[in-house]
């Protein structure tokens, strides 16, 4: 009875003093096990991958850059009007110009055609390589067909290449850098070079003047006597 009576007038107080001591100690554990753990779950997230679509079996560009209609991959500053915007000022494909010279033993287009060499780069060709110049660009017919490039003929007559003189000795010498080309007429050719390119023209033949000879007449036979 005794018992039952100390419960009866002190349970109140001992489940409350219970239920604040279950509290302190769901405290302690969060407060020193699980707070540490979560404090790197921002970060974890952060640094999750997003999914990414399925790559696409398209040929892609690289960063900045596009990809024509032909599959020719273009800069990022490439001018495309500069090939579709017509003389009549409206969208389209310009006239494409044949090659101006033949196309056997002139395939390295960039050698030439390059800011920093013989020809400047064209509008609108920016980044484009060697091996892609012939896909929009022809050879004309009268030369795509011969089986090799023709030479100029040269200030030592026939069909003779600078370079079976320059640069055999040092009597005719030739720039490193110009070793084993055939084309040297594309820079020399003002008109202060004229005389390398132009055989040696024949010498006219001038007809000796006709001196008539003296007639010289012989002298009379003397009659002969008659008997």
């Amino acid at each position: 009875m005794i018992g039952s009576r100390v419960v009866a007038r002190h349970g109140y107080g001992l489940a409350v003093g219970a239920l604040l001591a279950g509290i302190l100690v769901v405290s302690g554990f969060l407060v020193l096990v699980a707070l540490p753990d979560l404090g790197g779950l921002p970060a974890f997230l952060a640094a999750a991958p997003s999914p990414t679509p399925a790559s696409s079996v398209s040929p892609s560009a690289s960063p900045g850059s596009a990809m024509s209609p032909i599959g020719i991959e273009m800069a990022p500053d490439s001018d495309c009007a500069a090939c579709h915007v017509t003389s009549a000022g409206t969208v389209g494909t310009r006239e494409i110009p044949d090659l101006a010279h033949p196309l056997w033993g002139w395939r390295n287009c960039t050698a030439c055609h390059a800011n920093d060499s013989l020809v400047r780069t064209a509008p609108g060709h920016t980044g484009l390589h060697r091996d892609e110049c012939l896909v929009c660009h022809r050879a004309p017919i009268d030369t795509s067909v011969t089986s090799h490039a023709p030479l100029r003929p040269e200030h030592m007559g026939g069909t003779q290449a600078c370079t079976s003189c320059h640069g055999v000795d040092e009597h005719a010498p030739l720039p490193e850098a110009m070793k084993g080309r055939d084309n040297c007429w594309i820079c020399h050719n003002g008109p202060e070079f004229t005389y390398l390119f132009e055989s040696p023209a024949a010498s006219p033949i001038v007809p000796s003047p006709v001196v008539p000879s003296p007639i010289v007449q012989s002298p009379a036979a003397s009659p002969t006597p008659t008997r």
